[in-house]
């Protein structure tokens, strides 16, 4: 019987073991199917839109920035520009674009806002910067969250490097900007975060070091000027997935935790037959006293 409870408690144990080993991995999947579907839905939505609603949705966001431009006072009190949620809202869920950094390999959604729902999720576009919509004296900051134990999101954003790109796709339009700055400031440290008249810049902007966040990394990119999208050439040979090495986690788990249930069920098995034989040997010499 002792040993049958032992059994069971190594059980739970290892059960206990894997799901807090496949919890990352599977956490992660989900936020990145979430992901996807969340831009597989925006696009629907763009893509139902007839010319005349993505013109004016566009014209929106345009006001939005001209308006910026006349009232720097805006970039620390958004609220002095009105009908901030309602712009380059074409799903009535936030959502107004996305975000492809091709060196990295990231795909997030775009938000209205920074509030913390908005960054588990996805990117967040702060408000009081331009909209990502391009266009010269316009700088859009675009926010997102690193080290997330079941979200990449912005973790990767201290390996990218000068002359790397990315894009932001708003509506049915591509923006593709070069990057040209990455530094390191203190969160009062918000000038780099300002526009510069004539040039069109983004930045993405995560919190530094990982676990710490003492700091604030701005990669910053000036956008093309033909803003012809291209994103890093196709490599011929075989490419390792990022989303395999999950899947192979998370079967590698699963295997040693079937391996281990059988030897556990193996060795009560033997165990028993060796208690009942034990038993049986001891009826048999009781009755030969008997005898």
């Amino acid at each position: 019987m002792q040993r049958e409870k032992t059994a069971l408690l190594s059980l739970l144990l290892m059960l206990l073991g894997l799901l807090i080993l496949c919890y990352p991995v599977l956490g992660s999947f989900v936020n990145g199917f979430t992901q996807s579907r969340a831009i597989v839905h925006y696009s629907e939505k763009v893509e139902a839109l007839s010319p005349e609603e993505r013109e004016a949705l566009l014209r929106g966001a345009q006001a939005y920035n001209l308006a910026l431009q006349n009232n720097p006072a805006a970039f620390y009190q958004p609220d002095l520009i009105p009908g901030y949620e309602d712009i380059l809202n074409p799903g009535a869920d936030g959502l107004m674009a996305y975000v492809t950094i091709p060196a990295i390999r990231v795909k997030l959604p775009i938000y209205h806002g920074v509030s913390e729902p908005v960054l588990q999720v996805g990117a967040g576009h702060l408000s009081g910067t331009a909209f990502p919509i391009g266009g010269p004296g316009n700088h859009a900051v675009i926010s997102g969250h690193s080290g997330l134990p079941t979200a990449r999101l912005f973790t990767d954003l201290p390996k990218l490097t000068k002359g790397d790109s990315f894009t932001v796709h708003v509506l049915d339009q591509a923006y593709k900007y070069k990057i040209i700055s990455i530094q390191k400031v203190t969160p009062e440290q918000t000038e780099s975060l300002r526009p510069v008249p004539g040039r069109d810049l983004c930045t993405l902007f995560t919190c530094t070091p990982y676990g710490i966040n003492t700091h604030r990394l701005l990669v910053t990119g000036e956008r093309a000027p033909d803003n012809r999208p291209a994103d890093l050439p196709h490599k011929a040979g075989l490419h390792w997935p990022p989303w395999l090495t999950g899947y192979l986690k998370i079967a590698a788990a699963l295997i040693a935790f079937a391996v281990n249930i059988r030897l556990i069920i193996k060795h009560a098995l033997l165990y028993r037959r060796a208690k009942k034989a034990a038993q049986d040997q001891k009826k048999g010499d009781c009755s030969e006293k008997r005898e």
